[in-house]
């Protein structure tokens, strides 16, 4: 009896479904008819950067799990984010490496990243020198032994460092790993506590600690899965450490893990590489060449070779060759600067690559030196713009370098230390840090090479960039902005950030008796009145000004009409004696608050940069490089002297020196 009336049951289900479903469909179709329909009237015709989707910074986070692997609680981790197919960062233990080498061959084999985290969990600070490097040393060895990959990144034991461990590590060839976000999971929180620092920290780059061993970890396991939701709802990318930071490290395992001399094919995305070539010696035609982790400039250098070094190629990809070390490690080099040996030893050898045509034969000097790339000669287009090839970005100054593509455009993306610049290929709109910057000329692709404007990118890491026309060549000097205080200035002691040193009734009748212009003494109100807003002294501004203007007389290349107290250039500046090298403003008072807005950068504000500034050279690699009015010398302007002159007129006014 109750079989039958099962089947009665199931019976009267099926004709309800087959009643209700073609309704639910009707009405699903509709709607994603309607939604289509949407989509496609919103959807601009051209897909360029100043999309609001482009422009938004965009907020990615690492998590990364230390003190592993271990049986348990490890594998419960990488299950988890298998699930949710999210990559982390490992940071592993010698020894436990070891005892589980088979959980640590699966972080690698699922795409995770593996740091170094020392040997036996000592806190560095308290061992020798000695002691460190067989800390280091054995653990990479074991790392390199039972999963093949080569660590790029070292997390300290407890996060105990110093001045003298960071240096050590960084000899060792890492990068030293730290964190913001400390979930305190090995405390033995609750996953309510676990989860209360997540939630508090809303930066767009993360880096959240957790604990995949070394203790009982089941809450960490247990609070994952809500981490990664509650990421995901603020829409936040997870990345490696290595991306987060810009030092991709691409997993690169051996078919046999626990031999990591041994070659493997490289896959990407299920395509699998060019196959296996014939073992073929090459040498390096370089003055130094980068090997790779991957077969792009995304990935990390994990090496660089002497010209004249020889290696070994293996395998064939585009045009990066993966080769094999000295040392039996292996690795990715751009075809173009190894020269090989087309013969057998006895015959000729010859460049794999061939350098781009340019129009003019000028050459990069860099810090004196001659680069010596083989496409490091800069394409100089339409504008007389100096382009130099992507290539030299990547490997001489040490950008990270990413391609995007949205339908007939293509977006490069360069990243440096807190730097990211997204530029559109043929487009004269650069994002720089989420704020659009309009260039004087583009971003281009000069067969098949592409080539970004020299000079935007000097202005935005700080460069000094120069024509030689006697050499024919563009000078490059990367500037020390650790130095603050140029030889030659007096002591620091004056700082940027103060309380008002005198008052504006002082300002005014001190450029009264400096033959000022009456605009020139009425700027006065408009300074005291904006520069104690943002904790600038407005004395600094007005003394600037008066030495930047020959106190509202002018008689430069600019005029009252610039409305320029201070002789800001324009976002791509230029020579000082070009005019048009110099920003026209709207007001007087829009000048004053670029110029406030520029020292606030130099001061290193909390708050800056800005991205709601009226300042046009407002660029993130300012931030911090002057916070007093003596290395204004030599930061701001090209006299290690202007500073001193500023502060002695500084003196003048608070001491009514007339």
């Amino acid at each position: 009896m109750k079989q039958e009336q099962d089947v009665v049951k199931r019976v009267v289900f099926a004709m309800i479904l087959l009643a209700v479903v073609p309704f639910l469909m009707f009405g699903i179709g509709k709607s994603h008819a309607q939604a289509s329909s949407s989509s496609a009237s919103n959807k601009p015709k051209d897909l360029k950067m100043n999309n609001s989707e482009v422009n938004a910074p965009m907020k990615m986070v690492a998590l990364t799990f230390d003190d592993g692997p271990d049986r348990t609680y490890t594998d419960a981790v990488l299950d988890v984010l298998k699930e949710y197919n999210v990559k982390g960062t490992f940071f592993v233990v010698g020894q436990q490496i070891k005892q589980y080498p088979d959980t640590m061959q699966r972080m690698v084999r699922e795409g995770h990243e593996v740091g170094n985290h020392s040997w036996s969990h000592p806190r560095l600070t308290k061992i020798s020198t000695e002691e460190m490097h067989q800390e280091l040393s054995n653990t990479d060895k074991a790392i390199r032994e039972f999963s093949g990959v080569t660590p790029t990144l070292m997390r300290p034991p407890y996060g105990a460092t110093s001045g003298q461990v960071k240096k050590e590590i960084q000899a060792a060839g890492y990068v030293q790993a730290l964190w913001d976000v400390d979930t305190r999971d090995w405390t033995g929180h609750s996953v309510a506590e676990i989860l209360k620092p997540i939630k508090s920290n809303s930066s767009n780059k993360i880096t959240v600690l957790m604990h995949s061993g070394g203790g009982k970890r089941e809450n960490t396991v247990k609070a994952l899965p809500q981490i990664i939701d509650y990421y995901k709802s603020q829409n936040y990318r997870f990345v490696t450490m290595s991306q987060l930071n810009g030092i991709d490290v691409k997993i690169d395992t051996p078919s046999n893990p626990t031999d990591h001399n041994q070659i493997e094919s490289e896959t990407t995305n299920g395509t699998p590489m060019e196959p296996t070539m014939e073992p073929t010696m090459a040498t390096v035609a370089v003055d130094h060449l980068n090997i790779r982790n991957g077969s792009g400039l995304q990935y990390a250098v994990i090496t660089q070779l002497n010209q004249g070094s020889q290696v070994t190629l293996v395998a064939k990809k585009a045009d990066w060759y993966r080769v094999k070390l000295s040392d039996g490690r292996t690795g990715w080099a751009n075809a173009m600067y190894l020269s090989i040996e087309k013969n057998p030893p006895g015959g000729s050898s010859g460049s794999s690559g061939v350098s781009p045509i340019v129009e003019r034969e000028v050459y990069l000097m860099m810090n004196d030196m001659k680069v010596r790339f083989p496409d490091a000669k800069p394409y100089i287009d339409a504008n007389n713009r100096v382009q130099v090839p992507l290539r030299f970005i990547a490997e001489t100054l040490n950008f990270r370098v990413d391609w995007e593509q949205y339908g007939n455009n293509k977006t490069v993306r360069l990243s440096k230390d807190q730097v990211n610049i997204a530029l559109n290929i043929g487009d004269r709109v650069a994002v720089v840090n989420g704020a659009k910057l309009e260039m004087d000329t583009s971003a281009v692709v000069f067969q098949d090479y592409t080539y970004v404007p020299l000079r935007f990118l000097g202005e935005l890491v700080g460069m000094d960039i120069r024509w030689d026309s006697a050499n024919n060549a563009v000078t490059i000097s990367v500037n020390d902005n650790t130095d603050n205080n140029p030889k030659g200035n007096l002591s620091s002691v004056t700082p940027i950030l103060s309380a008002p040193r005198a008052t504006v009734q002082q300002a005014k009748a001190w450029a009264a008796s400096k033959g000022a212009s009456a605009v020139f003494i009425d700027l006065a109100d408009i300074v005291w009145s904006e520069a104690p807003i943002v904790g600038v002294d407005p004395l600094v501004v007005y003394t600037q000004s008066a030495k930047e203007t020959g106190y509202g007389n002018f008689g430069g290349v600019l005029d009252e009409t610039f409305m320029n107290p201070a002789g800001l250039k324009t976002q791509t500046g230029g020579s000082d004696i070009d005019q048009g090298a110099h920003k026209r403003f709207s007001s007087w008072e829009e000048g004053v608050r670029a110029q406030i807005d520029h020292l606030a950068l130099y001061a290193g504000v909390n708050g800056y940069p800005r991205t709601d500034t009226v300042d046009p050279r407002h660029f993130p690699h300012l931030m911090g490089k002057a916070t007093t009015v003596e290395s204004l010398g030599g930061a701001w302007a090209g006299s290690p002297t202007y500073g001193i002159e500023i502060v002695r007129m500084m003196s003048e006014v608070s001491k009514g020196n007339l």
